[in-house]
């Protein structure tokens, strides 16, 4: 069921709706960064001189369009979270800003009280010469030590009243701060989440104007090129689980030697154990396998993609950071030797660069994964891909 739409953008269940009917029937896939290629036509451009073109021109402007897509969903997601902590400091401090003033002028009355008692009586100076009248010596200090009492309490009325009315400049500084920020934000994630709708709707005319036979083409060409991305991922965590076991059995034969003892010795290209963490995970997220991507979602009946790696967290024990690219930073760094079921699986326009991460994943195990891949797709088991894979992340429980 796909959510209300955001009050930041009223035009995202239409958006959606486009989703269904233009991406859907086509059934292209992501696959790597290039230009950004405009509209194709219905019929051949000169550039353009046969079908396998147009289908290739084609694929790579919706792979594109996806990309910047779930680029521009992210910073929505960011905006978005910021965005409610923002109303929640703005609330917060518009609270304290009203105990402040409170505080503030019962600090002033208090001490215009005082005032006006002190003058009745004469002032501190009055006070202290009633202290004189007396001819008993031990009476005298009785004295002095009342009057001193008062004479104290009166500074420390002043200082309180001073403070309180410090503390209430600082506090309307620190809400002014914050609605400061929920301004940004708010523009921000409006921005975003324009940018997001306008690049869905190119994405679904793109798809419109290309002829039948093309898309068919495009999406045998998308087929191909997924399979090879998977084969390669699953060549790679082979090789690379068959090092591990046998660098582990070299480890485990070092120390019998040095009579540690054996240890266990992996077969080549076993798996490591998930974590119970990884496992509640992933066993949440298979539970959402069948729901829709949603940009901006965050479950119960929608997701994207780090809405549902976060999601599935959560009732794992475990908070996670709203956005992919922040995700990448909430855990152990895994290689592929030691991957397991519920680790996170990245993806970035560049490997190389982490800033660049636009995809989130959910390991599964034997080369698959769970994910929420894009509008227009449902949550999904698939094979994992190697073609802009960065990495993966164990998120755990804290020490």
């Amino acid at each position: 069921m796909t959510p209300h739409p955001s009050p930041l953008h009223p035009a995202r269940h239409r958006i959606n709706v486009l989703c269904a009917r233009g991406i859907v029937a086509a059934g292209l896939g992501m696959a790597t960064l290039g230009g950004l290629l405009g509209a194709v036509p219905a019929v051949a451009s000169p550039q353009l001189t046969s079908a396998q073109d147009r289908a290739t021109q084609l694929r790579h402007t919706v792979d594109d369009l996806r990309v910047r897509t779930e680029q521009a969903a992210e910073s929505y997601d960011a905006a978005a979270a910021g965005l409610a902590a923002a109303v929640t400091e703005h609330g917060l401090a518009d609270r304290q800003l009203t105990q402040a003033h409170a505080d503030a002028a019962a600090g002033e009355n208090t001490m215009a009280a005082r005032v006006r008692s002190l003058y009745v009586s004469g002032g501190p100076t009055a006070l202290y010469a009633s202290v004189l009248e007396s001819h008993d010596l031990s009476d005298v200090f009785s004295r002095f030590r009342s009057v001193r009492a008062v004479a104290e309490g009166d500074q420390a009325v002043v200082d309180r009243a001073d403070a309180a009315l410090t503390h209430s400049g600082q506090v309307e500084s620190a809400l002014a701060d914050a609605a400061d920020r929920q301004n940004r934000l708010e523009r921000a994630a409006a921005a975003a989440a324009a940018q997001v709708g306008q690049l869905l709707e190119q994405e679904a005319g793109v798809l419109a104007g290309a002829d039948a036979d093309v898309v068919r083409i495009a999406e045998a060409d998308r087929k191909a090129e997924q399979e090879a991305a998977e084969r390669a991922f699953q060549a790679q965590l082979t090789a690379a689980q068959a090092t591990a076991a046998q660098a582990a059995r070299l480890a485990a034969q070092a120390a019998a030697t040095a009579d540690i003892g054996s240890g266990s010795q992996p077969g080549v290209g076993v798996a490591p154990a998930a974590t119970e963490v990884g496992r509640a995970a992933l066993a949440e997220a298979v539970r959402q396998i069948g729901k829709p991507y949603v940009w901006g979602a965050v479950g119960a009946d929608s997701f994207d993609c780090s809405g549902l790696t976060q999601w599935a967290y959560a009732r794992a024990g475990v908070g996670l950071p709203r956005v992919a690219a922040e995700q990448w930073y909430a855990g152990a760094h895994i290689s592929l030797g030691d991957l397991a079921a519920g680790d996170l699986l990245f993806w970035a326009t560049d490997p190389a660069n982490p800033a660049t991460i636009h995809h989130v994943a959910i390991y599964a195990g034997n080369g698959q994964m769970v994910a929420a891949p894009h509008s227009g797709a449902l949550v999904q088991l698939q094979p994992v891909y190697l073609a802009g894979y960065i990495g993966a992340v164990r998120p755990s429980a804290g020490p």
